[in-house]
């Protein structure tokens, strides 16, 4: 099973989809080359379960931008009415703190 296969399958449950939605499939092969673009050659110092999750998390923000015009998407949070929560313009921003601590210090 690819990287990709693997984390669409932990994404649609993540965000309450079908896992048979090609949205989840796209989503997650996106997910999976923007982290490993992102930690380049630290790849290998990051566990499976790890850089699962932060692709899961790149994978959910990536999900979530389809839905939320303008940049604003509204989560069921009372019976009432939706919460509006700011979708990130980067969606790499929830997988940074999850990767850190297997990510060298740049030095510029």
């Amino acid at each position: 099973m690819s990287a990709a296969e693997e984390v669409a399958g932990a994404l649609a449950p993540f965000v309450g989809a079908r896992a048979v939605d090609p949205y989840i499939s796209q989503c997650a092969v996106e997910a999976v080359e923007m982290v490993v673009h992102y930690v380049g050659a630290e790849k290998e110092a990051i566990p499976a379960s790890v850089f699962r999750r932060a692709c899961v998390e790149v994978g959910a923000d990536l999900y979530h931008r389809r839905s939320a015009r303008n940049g604003i998407a509204g989560f069921e949070d009372t019976d009432i009415s939706a919460a509006p929560v700011r979708i990130n313009r980067d969606p790499l921003v929830p997988a940074r703190p999850i990767l850190a601590p297997y990510m060298k210090v740049a030095i510029a």
